[in-house]
């Protein structure tokens, strides 16, 4: 596999962000609301791009005084499992550091097995559930956070 380079995300990346998010999840959200987000000052997303130039991946946060939350982590069905996740989910600590945030919060399907063990492995743990949070199919959501 080339080499994964994470970079803040630009407006060229937005086709290849909606066709990922489309990829992957069921309720995803719109080219729009991505564009809307990077506008933000309020959110910061990241993008994870091959020396080739491909997007194979993205993260993304919302930040409120000291808090932020996962928005949005996604990686190429055919890529997963290559630590990209990882270096997204680092960059994204990266950036709170830079904003003072001291904690960060997820929510991820209570059948995501594998994104679980990544948050845990991250040091987030976890704090709640959201019965019947998430559609299509209607699951559980783990709320986990981590304290920076």
């Amino acid at each position: 596999m080339a080499d994964i380079i994470i970079a803040p995300m630009q407006y060229e990346n937005l086709n290849a962000v909606a066709a990922l998010e489309l990829q992957c999840f069921s309720t995803p959200w719109s080219r729009q609301s991505f564009k809307d987000a990077i506008d933000s000052d309020n959110y910061e997303y990241v993008a994870a791009i091959t020396s080739e130039g491909a997007l194979v991946g993205y993260a993304g946060m919302q930040v409120v005084l000291d808090e932020a939350e996962i928005t949005n982590i996604a990686v190429d069905g055919q890529l997963r499992n290559r630590g990209i996740a990882s270096k997204l989910l680092e960059a994204l600590v990266t950036l709170c550091a830079r904003r003072g945030v001291k904690y960060l919060h997820l929510e991820v399907r209570e059948s995501n097995e594998a994104a679980r063990h990544l948050y845990e492995k991250k040091g987030f743990e976890i704090d709640g559930m959201r019965k019947n949070f998430y559609q299509k199919p209607t699951e559980n959501a783990v709320l986990m956070t981590k304290i920076l």
